[in-house]
C-alpha cells in the first residue's frame, strides 16, 4: 500500500464511519433502537467513577479509529479479492464485519452472540448500520481514485 492508498483509506474510513454513525442515530425513526456505540464502548473502556461524557468521548475516538483501521484493512486485504465493483466490494466487506461484530464484539459487550440481550431490533439496526459503512466505504473509495484508476476498477 502507497502513501496515496493510505491516505485514502483513512479518509473513506473517516467518512464511512461519520455517516453509519449520523444513521445509527437516525434509525429510532424506523422503530429501531438508537445505536449508542460510543457510549457503549466508553463505558466498557472507563471506570464508572468517570463522566458519562467523559466516556462517550473515549467511546466514539475508539469507534472512528476502529472504522479506520478496518478501512485500511478493506483497501489492503478485501478490495483487491471481492467480486463486483468497488461499491459491492463495500456492501461484502461490511457484511463481514457485521458478522464478525456479531460473533466476537457483541461477546465481549456482554450482549450475547448478534446482541441477543438487546433483542431482535437491535440486530437489525446493527445490520442496517453496516450496510450502511460498508456501501459508503466502497463507494467513497471508488470516488476516490484518480480517473484512469476509477473506471478500470469500478
Amino acid at each position: 500500500m502507497n502513501g496515496a492508498d493510505f491516505g485514502r483509506a483513512v479518509v473513506v474510513g473517516l467518512i464511512a464511519t461519520f455517516v453509519a454513525t449520523i444513521f445509527g442515530y437516525w434509525e429510532v425513526a424506523l422503530g429501531l433502537p438508537k445505536l449508542d456505540f460510543a457510549t457503549l464502548l466508553g463505558q466498557d473502556l472507563v471506570s464508572p467513577e468517570l463522566s458519562k461524557e467523559f466516556a462517550y468521548s473515549l467511546g466514539m475516538a475508539q469507534h472512528f479509529i476502529d472504522g479506520v483501521i478496518f478501512s485500511l484493512l478493506f483497501v489492503r486485504v478485501f478490495e483487491p479479492v471481492l467480486p463486483g465493483p468497488v461499491w459491492l466490494k463495500g456492501l461484502l466487506f461490511g457484511l463481514l464485519v457485521w458478522l464478525g461484530s456479531g460473533l466476537v464484539a457483541s461477546p465481549i459487550h456482554n450482549a450475547g452472540l448478534f446482541w441477543r440481550r438487546w433483542l431482535l431490533p437491535s440486530f437489525f439496526g446493527v445490520l442496517g448500520w453496516h450496510i450502511v459503512w460498508g456501501l459508503v466505504l466502497g463507494i467513497a473509495l471508488s470516488l476516490s481514485h484518480p480517473r484512469g484508476v476509477a473506471a478500470s476498477r469500478c
